[in-house]
């Protein structure tokens, strides 16, 4: 719908196409083919209100445009609607000399989502440092993903981190940082940033002992830390050291190469620092050895909220351990056990303690892809109806 008055929600229907045209003197928008996951991750896609002579827009993403690539008039975009505020570019969508123009003049900005610009983007960084560093800057969550950024290409952002009082929440996702990037980050990250997301990067354990050395030195202050695939060895020293003085509540580790010792380490970082409340730990290869520490987390661990232990190769023998650890533990509400290999014993170990909780404990279960035939999960699917006393989400196949 349009008007001359009011507003305008996209509304995402699956597998449905739908556009709005917004016609100005200036510019027209077109979205369309938007993709159901980023329908429900934002629930108002977009939204535009227009008057007689101005259309504010307040999200415009343009990384969900459809295929084949549409290239979108950024600087009028810009020009027309100052009170933007969330902005999410594509390097299929946008040129480089668009998006560093925008960077400039779309002061309202306060969410900025830079995706896949892989080559020259160096004037893109050295503008973004600039914005930064300004005390009008107003950019609170900044997402640069898949990007050629590097250590050549933080180093140009190294000034804007240093001066920057706005910014809570920082992600460099598969941006091709080593320990030598992540060094020059930690030796200039603000102290007011709270998420920091290094996923799929080349942090290894240098990168880690720098990251544990800010926050014992009390140069950062982070809630939320992700490090997934990120080669790392070990996290022995200060690292450990640093969690049991930190205020990290989510905490992601997956897909390194961590040893059972460096478990038996988290464990016993948690149990002093008694705040983690999130964490994520797949793709760990859980041997029998590891198992056992991670049943003492669950066991000991009385703040821990999320669990996800998915793509973890475990068998129905770790199930049933974990099993009884969960009965023990009193905080765990979601817990992630998919992509494993429980089978058919290990699944119906789990799916029981589901069905003698009493009191809504465990609140989202997910035991999809564990090896069970066709025969398998309708026998859960018969199982579960009337078994289960309390609202729970549970997913098996």
């Amino acid at each position: 719908t349009q008007s001359t008055w009011g507003c305008v929600t996209i509304i995402v229907i699956y597998h449905k196409k739908m556009e709005i045209f917004v016609q100005d003197d200036t510019w027209a928008l077109i979205l369309s083919k938007l993709p159901f996951s980023e329908a429900v991750r934002t629930t108002e896609v977009c939204r535009l209100w227009r008057t007689r002579t101005r259309v504010w827009l307040e999200t415009f993403p343009l990384t969900y445009l459809s295929e084949p690539a549409q290239k979108v008039n950024l600087d009028a975009l810009v020009s027309t609607c100052p009170n933007l505020r969330r902005l999410k570019v594509h390097s299929r969508n946008v040129t480089l000399e668009m998006l560093n123009r925008a960077i400039q003049n779309a002061q309202s900005i306060f969410d900025l989502s830079i995706h896949h610009f892989k080559e020259n983007s160096s004037e893109i960084w050295q503008t973004l440092g600039l914005r930064l560093s300004s005390e009008k800057c107003s950019l609170q969550q900044l997402y640069i993903g898949q990007c050629r950024l590097g250590n050549q290409g933080l180093s140009l952002l190294q000034n804007g981190f240093q001066l920057n009082h706005s910014l809570t929440s920082l992600s460099l996702y598969c941006c091709e940082l080593d320990s030598e990037g992540v060094t020059v980050l930690m030796n200039s990250i603000s102290p007011h940033i709270k998420t920091l997301d290094l996923c799929m990067n080349y942090v290894c354990q240098t990168g880690v002992t720098e990251i544990g050395r800010a926050i014992i030195e009390n140069r950062c202050f982070l809630t939320d830390l992700n490090l997934q695939h990120n080669e790392i060895t070990s996290i022995e020293g200060e690292f450990v050291e640093a969690i049991k003085q930190s205020s990290i509540i989510k905490l992601s580790l997956g897909d390194n190469k961590l040893k059972s010792k460096d478990l038996k380490l988290l464990s016993e970082s948690f149990q002093k620092q008694n705040k983690i409340q999130n964490l994520n730990l797949i793709q760990m290869s859980l041997n029998t050895k590891k198992i056992d520490f991670m049943t003492e987390i669950i066991q000991n661990i009385h703040t821990i909220i999320v669990l996800d232990l998915s793509m973890n190769f475990m068998n129905a023998a770790s199930f049933e351990l974990l099993a009884q650890a969960i009965k023990i533990n009193n905080s765990l509400q979601h817990l992630n056990l998919s992509l494993n290999s429980g089978g058919f014993r290990g699944v119906k170990t789990i799916v029981d303690i589901l069905c003698e909780q009493k009191k809504p404990k465990l609140e989202y279960v997910d035991l999809r892809f564990n090896s069970l035939s066709k025969g398998e999960v309708q026998y859960f699917s018969n199982e579960i109806n009337g078994s289960i006393k309390t609202n729970i989400t549970l997913l098996i196949q």
